[in-house]
C-alpha cells in the first residue's frame, strides 16, 4: 500500500547500487488485510482474486507481487505463525505475469498506470 518507492527513485538507485531493498511491512502492518480504507479494499480485491486464480492465499500473492520488482526486494515479515511464514516462502516461488503484477499496480494507485 506504500507506492512512494515505485516512483520516487529508490529502488531504480537500489538496482544501479546492486543492493537488494529490504521491505519492512509488505502486507502493510496487516492493513491489507483488515483494512477498510478504499486503497486496502482494492488492493485486497485484487490479491484474493489472483490467489483464487493461481491456487494460492493472497498474502502469497502480495510477496509475489513484492518479490517480482527488478530490484530483487527482499520482504521482511514480522510474524513468527508459522502459516504466514509459509505463505511468505511461498511468494517467493510464485512467478506473477506481467498482467497479474500490473492489476495489483493499477488497484494500489487506483487507476490505470501506464
Amino acid at each position: 500500500l506504500a507506492r512512494e518507492v515505485l516512483h520516487d527513485g529508490t529502488l531504480d538507485h537500489c538496482q544501479q547500487l546492486g543492493v537488494a531493498p529490504m521491505i519492512w511491512s509488505p502486507l502493510a502492518g496487516g492493513r491489507l488485510f483488515r483494512g477498510d480504507d478504499e486503497a486496502a479494499l482494492r488492493v485486497r480485491g485484487e490479491l484474493e482474486h489472483i490467489g483464487s486464480e493461481l491456487g494460492v492465499s493472497a498474502a502469497t500473492v502480495a510477496y509475489a507481487w513484492v518479490a517480482r520488482h527488478p530490484s530483487r526486494p527482499l520482504p521482511i515479515t514480522g510474524s513468527q505463525r508459522i502459516e504466514a511464514i509459509s505463505e511468505a516462502v511461498a511468494g517467493t516461488r510464485l512467478r506473477l505475469s506481467s498482467e497479474h503484477w500490473h492489476a495489483l499496480w493499477n488497484a494500489g494507485a487506483g487507476h490505470e498506470v501506464p
